[in-house]
């Protein structure tokens, strides 16, 4: 996909929802990082972030985590 080295979304969008956004990021590049956020706690988000690949965050997300993941470190929870 170029120079796009990450993406963070949330999971509820006007259009498309976050999930549907990512796989079809997923579709095009497999190794970019992706995070995922919401505001209500939803297993069925956490769990398909966690089948993606992805990182999923609540909001407001930990200014620490957010340097995690953007750096490619696993998160300390």
């Amino acid at each position: 996909m170029g120079d796009i080295h990450a993406i963070i979304t949330d999971a509820r969008m006007p259009l498309m929802n976050g999930i549907s956004m990512i796989s079809k990021i997923r579709e095009l590049d497999s190794h970019i990082l992706i995070a995922i956020m919401s505001t209500h706690t939803n297993v069925d988000i956490k769990t398909m972030s966690e089948q993606l690949g992805i990182r999923y965050f609540g909001k407001p997300p930990r200014i620490e985590a957010l340097h995690s993941f953007l750096m490619g470190t696993p998160p300390k929870d």
